[in-house]
């Protein structure tokens, strides 16, 4: 993951501070496995009504 940025800022006092572009560079790996039950009907091909449990 990366991350760019650049640009004038300008304080509540008025004050401007002017950022050169700077960038942040981070390893982003990630795995998920969300196990799930569920029960429902389904009416037609492309309508399904469903309830998980809990």
């Amino acid at each position: 993951m990366r991350d760019d940025r650049s640009g004038t800022f300008i304080s509540s006092s008025q004050f401007e501070l002017h950022v050169d572009p700077t960038a942040a560079q981070d390893a982003a790996s990630f795995f998920v496995m969300t196990p799930e039950v569920r029960a429902g009907l389904r009416f037609g091909e492309h309508i399904e009504a469903a309830r998980r449990p809990g």
